[in-house]
């Protein structure tokens, strides 16, 4: 019997030498080890060491286990040591024999069970891989290495919270290739190697899978969902319909997969044929362009699949069962409503204030949203991708909901209507799960009207749409058939004070235009440099002003980046460099822009194209692109009729010219805050609101 007690700092001394312990026991022999533990803190360099060699974030007794799997010694029992003092280290005593399966792995496979000491996790597993499995040095060593996966498990999951996907993978692999009859592994090595995009080793797995347990669903819905990412997305659908179908009773992970594969359905559907991993695609205006050359031929691909036909059924269904539900709101009281959104109270501000500070008939009531979405994480992902109908009950969704948050149950007995701000997943949810006997109205921009996100919507659980611009309404019915669905929609800007924008334009106004909100290629600056460069032909004195939030080089992606890069080079070709100044961000655009004349639209794709709006009541000229990826469907004409658009550069140095000289400029100035106060400030848009509102609630 051999006897230790190693210090604190040594714990790793058993390890480090159970060779040399293993070669001088005798032949059941035994090996008394009292080894330190430690809790968090105690002892940082202790705690480092541990945690690089176990993956563990708290080093205890199952790492010191974990860690002499990994050895010639073999835990036969363990015990606390006695009369251990609370404020020092604790101790365990540790009972070790020899491990003939360690004996029999280095004999047969050396190489590997050196990585494996070592530590190099990713290389044994590359190893594994590598390896001929049906070997005999690998079945001698099987032994052995199979009580490792709980390591290669604690490594993968380190790796993963590292970002180091690709080598997580790989462990999740090996695990794999230790148990192959082991459903749990087999699934977490193709969701891992799929994830990581190892399609041809995935799909390796798989076809394994397959024939090894033909009746393992997990296997098949990892099959389905590696046609989505290779680029099969109808067949991911067949698959996902197929099992759907032969199942009685839909289960989680399935509900979880067609989540998964619908929202992805969806992204392929929108990319229009053309090759991007762009998550929204339509934002792009290459996809915009190819999508809107046959839109409805593009929206038909979704909708023909059986799973948006199930989506379908479940909005008549919900329709039906809210018309019977609804009651009416008592005469002799405000409309409650509650207003709410997920984290973006950018365009709710001014609403909230009229309100409170109005008497406008409604009481009013707020909840974000976002903490249920970041408490639910990815857990109830299904609830808001896959049909309702396919595997939920509403009623038992709702009930868990508010367990989580008592207060939005409160909130929600208590109002009318619930009015909500974007239509985003929170958006989604609500459609699908808010209780029939309450109104819901749902605020949708140009960015989600843009997304695969209304396709999920269950518009039979919403009563009326608000809509920031009719071509937004325009596109958002073509595209996802609102037509087809009994709701009031209507038009109406943002709700913004107008009334102390106006003020004197100084001696350069009428030689200077603006871009507010400029740093991305949505909003094209690059055509504005070049609509200043057409001006200075004839006049040197223009200059172009950029406000916003600035370009932040190191953040930007590869696509953002090229358009940086472009319009600076532009600038530096053009000789630009003195009369574009940049400056700084501001929430005072009324004072920024008291010397500027004319605010520069050049978008690829708007709503309502706030900056332009509010240089307007600043008096500034309008020059407003005719922004490409929405004006097939009436923009910005629509938003903004009777003002003059253009398409080219040269149509808008035109524009600029016609209001630029000191007598129409002035007067063109006039117009143009006289026209900003009678349809966009928020004594023009409140009260059609309230009308709105007024008409839901009773409908």
């Amino acid at each position: 019997m051999i006897t230790a007690a190693p210090a604190q700092d040594e714990w790793d001394w058993p390890l480090l030498n159970s060779g040399v312990l293993n070669d001088l026991l005798a032949e059941g022999g035994r090996v008394l080890i009292a080894t330190p533990l430690t809790v968090a803190g105690q002892n940082e360099g202790w705690e480092k060491r541990f945690i690089e060699r176990f993956g563990s974030e708290r080093p205890g007794f199952n790492d010191i286990q974990h860690g002499l799997a990994l050895t010639p010694l073999r835990l036969l029992a363990a015990a606390p040591v006695a009369g251990t003092v609370v404020e020092g280290p604790r101790y365990m005593w540790l009972a070790l024999g020899r491990d003939e399966t360690f004996a029999a792995a280095r004999r047969a496979m050396p190489e590997l069970t050196d990585m494996l000491l070592a530590g190099q996790w990713v290389r044994a597993a590359e190893a594994i891989e590598q390896t001929d499995r049906s070997s005999p040095e690998f079945l001698a060593a099987s032994a052995w290495l199979r009580p490792l996966i709980s390591n290669l498990a604690a490594n993968a999951v380190r790796l993963e919270k590292a970002g180091e996907q690709d080598a997580a993978a790989m462990l999740r692999l090996a695990m794999h290739r230790l148990e192959p009859l082991e459903e749990k592994y087999a699934y977490e090595a193709m969701a891992h190697l799929r994830v990581a995009g190892k399609f041809e080793l995935a799909r390796k797995i798989v076809a394994e899978g397959r024939q090894s347990m033909p009746d393992s669903l997990a296997v098949r819905l990892q099959d389905a969902l590696l046609c989505a990412a290779e680029g099969e997305p109808d067949r991911a659908i067949e698959m996902l319909w197929h099992e759907a179908q032969g199942l009685p009773v839909i289960t989680p992970s399935l509900r979880r997969t067609m989540a998964v594969i619908l929202r992805t359905y969806a992204q392929e559907c929108q990319r229009a044929g053309i090759e991007t991993r762009h998550p929204q695609p339509l934002l792009l205006p290459e996809v915009a362009n190819a999508y809107n050359s046959d839109p409805e031929r593009f929206a038909a691909r979704w909708h023909a699949t059986p799973f948006a036909q199930k989506l379908e059924e479940d909005a008549q269904a919900r329709r039906a069962a809210r018309k019977a539900a609804a009651p009416a709101v008592p005469a002799d009281r405000p409309i409650r409503m509650l207003v709410l959104t997920s984290d973006n109270w950018q365009f709710l501000v001014n609403l909230l204030d009229r309100v409170e500070t109005h008497d406008t008939g409604f009481e009013v009531r707020t909840f974000d949203f976002a903490f249920l979405e970041q408490h639910w994480s990815k857990d109830h992902l299904h609830e808001l991708f896959a049909p309702v109908s396919m595997g939920l009950t509403q009623e038992k969704v709702w009930k868990r909901a508010i367990a989580d948050d008592t207060t939005l149950g409160e909130l929600v007995d208590w109002c009318d209507v619930v009015v909500c701000e974007w239509a985003g997943t929170h958006a989604i949810w609500l459609s699908r799960f808010l209780p029939a006997d309450k109104r819901l109205v749902v605020r949708l921009h140009s960015f989600e009207a843009f997304s695969q996100w209304p396709f999920f919507i269950d518009f039979g659980g919403i009563d009326g749409m608000i809509f920031v611009a009719d071509h937004i309404r325009r596109f958002t019915d073509l595209q996802y058939r609102l037509s087809g669905h009994d709701l009031a929609t209507t038009v109406l800007p943002n709700f913004i004070p107008l009334e102390n924008f106006a003020r004197p334009k100084g001696p350069q106004a009428s030689r200077t235009l603006a871009m507010v909100g400029y740093a991305n290629l949505n909003k094209h600056p690059l055509m504005a440099a070049e609509i200043l460069a057409g001006l200075r032909k004839d006049d040197p004195q223009w200059k172009l002003r950029l406000y916003g939030h600035p370009w932040s080089p190191e953040t930007l992606n590869e696509t953002e980046r090229a358009y940086y890069d472009r319009f600076w080079a532009f600038v530096r070709e053009a000789k630009l460099e003195t009369a574009i100044e940049v400056m700084p961000y501001t929430t005072d655009v009324a004072t920024a822009l008291q010397d500027v004349g004319f605010i520069v639209s050049c978008s690829w794709r708007e709503g309502t194209h706030e900056a332009v709006l509010e240089g307007m009541a600043t008096g500034c000229v309008p020059v407003l692109r005719r922004w490409p990826m929405v004006k097939q469907y009436g923009a910005p004409e629509s938003g903004y009729p009777g003002i003059p658009c253009f398409d080219t550069v040269d149509e808008a140095v035109a524009i600029v010219k016609a209001s630029a000289e000191p007598e129409t400029f002035a007067k063109a100035s006039r117009d143009a805050a006289a026209y900003a106060m009678a349809r966009f400030d928020i004594e023009a848009v409140f009260p059609k609101f309230q009308d709105f509102i007024r008409q839901v609630v009773s409908r």
